[in-house]
């Protein structure tokens, strides 16, 4: 957790100030691998950090930012080996098909991990698997 120096409004008190600053530093990143279109990076070639407003994916450097407002869906995806979060979205500059693995092999907990991290922010991750391209 990040820090910020904050002084809020005089009628909230020293705990209710605490909340608000938790509530606006949290953040969590993962290692893992990446499917960009028909590229993909394996672990640990890649990185998935999000806040409560934007999901980044960095991949050899490459930074992919999804604003919450054009993600449009957010599911588990099962690969060969691995598990992974599929982004659906509308940035029209990314790849279509955008997949973060986060569990390096099926049986793993990674993606249990990163859906309640990502729930924690404010996301929705469908359980349904998504469809493979």
């Amino acid at each position: 957790m990040h820090w910020v120096d904050f002084t809020g409004p005089a009628w909230l008190n020293s705990h209710q100030q605490a909340v608000i600053i938790s509530f606006m530093s949290a953040s969590i990143s993962q290692t893992g691998g990446a499917r960009l279109d028909f590229f993909n990076a394996s672990y640990p070639f890649a990185t998935l950090s999000a806040d409560t407003q934007t999901i980044r994916l960095s991949c050899l450097g490459r930074d992919y930012v999804f604003a919450k407002r054009t993600i449009q869906r957010l599911s588990r995806h099962r690969g060969l080996f691995s598990i992974g979060l599929h982004i659906e979205h509308t940035e029209p500059s990314y790849p279509q098909f955008v997949v973060f693995w986060a569990s390096l092999f099926f049986w793993s907990s990674g993606f249990q991990v990163l859906k309640s991290q990502l729930e924690s922010l404010g996301y929705e991750i469908a359980e349904r698997k998504s469809h493979n391209i």
